[in-house]
This record gives structure tokens, C-alpha cells and sequence, in this order.
């Protein structure tokens, strides 16, 4: 009974010292450092997307860009990224980080709001900067038909007259002063000055101080409208530059590394607070290993026999274990070499068809160039005759006038029909239509170019975040040459992203596609491609209305080299691969076949993927393309 008695008491005390041990393990467990990293990327990415922020707005600023598109794309990263950020803060327990959190959220409403005051004064600026140049060519325009026209007296708008010469001269100043004017203030836009501005002030005073009577109604009218135009642009400059200057004040970045500063505070706290821990559990298993010393003293003549037997047996297990794995490294690397034969020679069925996709668009590219260097002959001699006529219109005459006139009007006549020529054949629109043209064959030879060059990548291997819908349009693409003889029927619902080997994935997509065509003829043939959300992740269907699968073939069509088609038609390896990508990524694949009905193969995938199983992806991907 005592002995019972002292066997409990060792056994709870045992219990107890492994609690307590166990315990202090525990508070010991490394800091899961991948939070942090998030952040600290998070945080980096962000100041890169605030300096490509400033530096969109200067370029739209400059005029560079063409539209806002580039102001307003850091809103989707923030759209997109600032819920991960947020969800960090909200479970860091600091109120130091949230306080920069909070900071830093209203600094960045502030600029999207000042952003958005910069587009506002960016259009009108734009907008009056792009008339300006056009409204004193107009005013050039009608300078040179009032001159033409009361060439040999000048006529105001009053009725008055006055000598051709003094007439002539003060339009000629007017055209000047419009002309500097726009000058001087493309140059204050492109480099604000306060000297500039001055002048560009005096000269629309000038301007705008030419009494009413002196010019024709239209001209007068002209000058009005370039005068509000100028002022406009100077106003809508110092508002802007406002703005900008608003926006640097911005303190982004200063409240990016007051957030990463808290965040590392509260990181080196954690750490401070596992090593007091580490140096307790130190101190406990150094006495509890002394006491394992005293007790392994005890006990170890009395095991030392059995020490012996275990080496010997270790050196077998030793032995036993390099066989084993020398087998294992043989059998895969068959297994790569079989899979290496399988993705090439799937991919050697799409290479014809990718040739021939190619040759078509490639054709009316050519045919469109053709026609548009036919066409520049006539463009060249519409610039030269038009450049004649500008020459003559600008050069003082040399001998007679009634001849050097002569000249013009049929140097007009010249320029006047070949441009009625251009307008009657629509020459303008078929040269566009061309260049559409080209650019669409353009852009679909590179699509095929992408689509390939993404299917057929060795660094595929990587686990990413994947689109399964995408993968299935960009395999349809890639296979354009299997399926364009085949009805393909496309149910994508709107699936979860998942997290796998996107170009593994696409290979079983390509598989299931290719036996689902070869199972149908081109005549009635229908594949139906079907995606659906399920609790666990996503479900990927393949159907056919084929001839079916035998019930005697269902159980073996996933065995390496087992196939019913014909010698030379396939290598029986296709099925297996799919099955071992799928059961690698932690799905399963299911068949469904009735002889004389159709397939359908149905392929379950979670949304994470097994962090176990990524050493083999990697491997299975460097077996090929993939």
C-alpha cells in the first residue's frame, strides 16, 4: 500500500513540475513576427505610394498626364490595404498606436480632399490654357480677313474711315500684343514668376484697354473673350498653387513613421517581456535537469545493456533510412521526368493553334500599313502646298502686288482643293479607321503573347493569391485552338480568391478542358465550365456531353499511364497530375460520368493553402512548364 502510495505522489509531483514547466514554455513561445512585417510593409508601401502620389499631381500639374486617372489610383490602394492596416491597430492594445493611427487616417483625408480641390482648379486652368492658344489664332484669322478685305482703306465698326496704313499698323500691334501675351503667360504657367505675371497683367491691361471703336464688333469680341480667358488662367494658377502648397504640408510621412514607431515600441515591450519569461524557464530547467541527473545516475548501470542494443539498432535504422531515401530521390525524379512529357506535349498542341491566332490579326496590321503609306503622298502635298501658302501670306511682295495677290488666291485655290478632297473622300476617317485597326490586331497579338508567356512561366511556383475565373478565361485563351470548334459555356459565379500555385491550377484547367473537347465531336460538341463558391473555398466543374466513361474505367482513370484513347493520343499521365495537384493544394476531384450522356469532373479547392505541402508545389513546378 505505501508503495502505491509513494508511485501516486512521484506521478502527481511529475504531473505538477511538466504543468509548471509546460506553463512557462508557453509564455516563452516566440513572438508571431509576421504581424509586424505586415505592418512595416504595409507602412513602407504607403510612403512609396504618397511620394508617387505627389509626384502624379506635379505631372498633372505639368500637364503630363492626360487625364486623373493617376491622381486618383492611390484611393484604390487605400480602398484595398488601409482595412488590413486598421484591423493591426485594432488589435494591437496601445493606445499610443492607435493615437498615430488616428493621425495618421485624418492626414490622409486631408490630402484626398485637397487632392480633389487640385483636380477642381487643375480643369479650369487646363481648360482655359488649351482655348487660349486657338482663340488668338481665330484672332489672327480675323485680323488677316479684315486686312484682305479693306485692303485699300480701313473701315471701323463706326463708319469712320482711316488711312490703310495706320489701320493696318494698329491691327498688327493688336496681334503682337495678343501674341506676347500668350507667350508670357504659357511661360508663367510652365514657371510662376511674379516679373511675368507683371507683364502678362500689363499687356491684358493693354489689351483690354484698346477703346471699343477702334476694331471691327468680331474682333473686339475676340479680345474680350482672350483678356477673361488670361485672367481666368492667372486666377485659377495662384489658386492652385495654393493647393499644391497645401498638399506638401500634408504630414504624411511623419505620421507613417509615428505609427511604425509605435508599432516597434510595443514590439520590443513583447520581446522585453518573453525574455524575462525565457530567463525563469532557464533557471526551472536548469534544477530540473539537475534532478534528472541525479535520478538518470541512479538508474544507468542498470540500463546501460539496453544502451548498447539501441545503438545497434540506431546504425540499422541509419542505414534502413539512407536506402530509403536514396529510393524516394530516384522515384521523384521519374515522377518529375513523366510530368516534364506531359506539360510539353500539351503544350505542343497549343503552339499551332497560337501561330495561326497570331497570322490573322498580323494580316490586316499589314494591309492597314500599306494603305496608310498610299495615303501619305497625298498628306505630304497637302503640307507643302500649304506651307507655300503660309510662306506667301507672310513674305512682303517683291515686285507687283496685283501679281504677288494673283499668286495667293491660286496658291489658295491649290490648298482649298486638295483639302475638299480629303473631306469628300473622308480620308481623315479611313486613316483613322486604319490605325484603329492596326492598334486592335496590335493589341490582340500581344494578348495572346501575354496570355502565353503568363501560362507558360518557370517561377510559377510561388503561392499566390489567384482569381480562378481569370484563370479560366486566360486558359480558354490559351487553348483557343482545342475549343474554338466547340461550344464552350461559361456559369462563373463569383467566387472567393484562393491562395495556391496559380499556374498549377491553370494546368488542370487546361487538362480537364482538353479531355473534355477530345470526349465530344466539333459537331454537336458542348463544354460547360461552371464555378461556384463553397463553406470551404470553391468548386471548379469541367462538363461534356461526350460519349462517357465506361463504369469498369471509373475507378482506374486517375492511375499513372492508364488511358482508352488510341496509341500516339495520349500518355495516360494527364488525369494523374491533376489529381496530385489538386490533393497538394488540400482539394479532392470527383467524376461524374453516364456512357452516352457526358462527364462532368468536379474539382473542390479551400481558400488557404496547406503551408505544409509548399515544398512539393515547388518541387512539381520545377518539373516543367507550367
Amino acid at each position: 500500500m505505501k508503495r502505491i502510495l509513494r508511485r501516486l505522489l512521484l506521478v502527481l509531483v511529475s504531473f505538477g513540475l511538466i504543468a509548471i514547466l509546460w506553463a512557462l514554455v508557453q509564455k516563452t513561445q516566440s513572438i508571431d513576427t509576421t504581424a509586424i512585417q505586415q505592418v512595416n510593409s504595409q507602412l513602407r508601401e504607403l510612403k512609396q505610394v504618397d511620394a508617387t502620389w505627389n509626384l502624379d499631381i506635379l505631372r498633372s500639374k505639368m500637364g503630363i498626364n492626360k487625364n486623373y486617372d493617376q491622381v486618383t489610383t492611390p484611393l484604390q490602394w487605400l480602398q484595398k490595404n488601409q482595412p488590413v492596416l486598421m484591423a493591426a491597430v485594432n488589435q494591437a492594445d496601445a493606445t499610443g498606436i492607435k493615437q498615430a493611427a488616428d493621425e495618421l487616417r485624418a492626414a490622409i483625408n486631408d490630402k484626398i480632399n485637397l487632392v480633389d480641390r487640385f483636380k477642381m482648379q487643375n480643369a479650369l486652368l487646363k481648360n482655359s490654357l488649351r482655348f487660349l492658344p486657338t482663340a488668338v489664332g481665330q484672332l489672327r484669322d480675323q485680323i488677316v480677313a479684315v486686312t484682305l478685305s479693306d485692303a485699300s482703306i480701313g473701315i471701323n465698326n463706326t463708319g469712320q474711315t482711316a488711312t490703310p496704313n495706320a489701320f493696318s499698323s494698329s491691327l498688327t500691334k493688336l496681334e503682337a500684343t495678343a501674341n506676347e501675351m500668350l507667350t508670357e503667360l504659357l511661360k508663367y504657367n510652365l514657371a510662376p514668376d511674379e516679373a511675368i505675371k507683371t507683364r502678362v497683367e500689363g499687356l491684358l491691361d493693354n489689351l483690354a484697354a484698346q477703346p471699343s471703336t477702334s476694331y471691327p464688333e468680331q474682333i473686339q469680341a475676340q479680345v474680350d473673350m482672350i483678356v477673361n480667358h488670361a485672367r481666368t488662367v492667372l486666377k485659377q494658377k495662384e489658386s492652385e498653387d495654393q493647393v499644391l502648397a497645401s498638399i506638401e504640408q500634408v504630414p504624411i510621412t511623419a505620421r507613417i513613421d509615428q505609427l511604425a514607431a509605435q508599432f516597434e515600441q510595443s514590439f520590443e515591450a513583447a520581446l522585453k517581456e518573453k525574455e524575462q519569461w525565457r530567463i525563469a524557464l532557464i533557471a526551472y530547467s536548469a534544477g530540473l535537469l539537475l534532478l534528472l541527473a541525479l535520478a538518470m545516475l541512479a538508474v544507468w548501470r542498470s540500463y546501460r545493456s539496453l544502451d548498447q542494443a539501441n545503438a545497434f539498432l540506431e546504425q540499422r535504422v541509419a542505414e534502413r533510412t539512407r536506402d530509403l531515401s536514396a529510393a524516394l530521390a530516384n522515384l521523384r525524379e521519374s515522377q518529375l521526368q513523366l510530368i516534364q512529357s506531359e506539360k510539353m506535349a500539351s503544350l505542343g498542341q497549343m503552339v499551332a493553334g497560337i501561330a495561326h491566332e497570331i497570322n490573322t490579326p498580323l494580316a490586316y496590321v499589314k494591309g492597314g500599313l500599306e494603305i496608310l503609306s498610299a495615303r501619305m503622298d497625298d498628306v505630304d502635298a497637302l503640307v507643302n502646298e500649304t506651307s507655300g501658302l503660309m510662306n506667301l501670306m507672310t513674305e512682303e511682295p517683291a515686285g507687283d502686288e496685283a501679281s504677288h495677290e494673283q499668286q495667293l488666291a491660286e496658291q489658295f485655290a491649290t490648298v482649298q482643293e486638295i483639302s475638299s478632297a480629303f473631306v469628300e473622300t473622308e480620308a481623315i476617317s479611313e486613316i483613322n479607321g486604319l490605325l484603329d485597326d492596326g492598334l486592335h490586331g496590335i493589341g490582340q497579338i500581344a494578348e495572346i503573347v501575354s496570355n502565353l508567356k503568363d501560362f507558360s512561366r518557370l517561377d510559377r511556383a510561388k503561392v499566390a493569391e489567384f482569381n480562378v475565373n481569370e484563370g479560366v478565361e486566360s486558359t480558354l485563351k490559351i487553348a483557343r485552338n482545342i475549343v474554338k470548334h466547340r461550344r464552350i459555356e461559361q456559369q462563373l459565379g463569383a467566387v472567393p480568391l484562393i491562395m495556391c500555385s496559380p499556374s498549377q491550377i491553370n494546368q488542370v484547367l487546361l487538362n480537364l478542358i482538353n479531355n473534355a473537347c477530345q470526349a465530344t465531336t466539333e459537331e454537336t460538341g458542348v463544354v460547360t465550365i461552371v464555378t461556384r463558391p463553397t463553406e470551404q473555398g470553391l468548386a471548379i466543374e469541367v462538363k461534356d456531353n461526350g460519349q462517357g466513361i465506361h463504369p469498369d474505367h471509373l475507378s482506374q482513370i486517375f492511375d499513372p499511364f492508364f488511358t482508352t484513347k488510341k496509341v500516339g493520343e495520349g500518355t495516360g499521365l494527364g488525369l494523374s497530375i491533376v489529381q496530385r495537384i489538386v490533393k497538394e493544394h488540400g482539394g479532392k476531384i470527383t467524376v461524374d460520368s453516364v456512357l452516352g450522356v457526358g462527364t462532368c469532373f468536379t474539382v473542390e479547392l479551400p481558400r488557404e493553402y496547406q503551408a505544409h505541402r509548399e515544398q512539393e508545389l515547388s518541387e512539381l513546378n520545377q518539373g516543367g512548364i507550367t
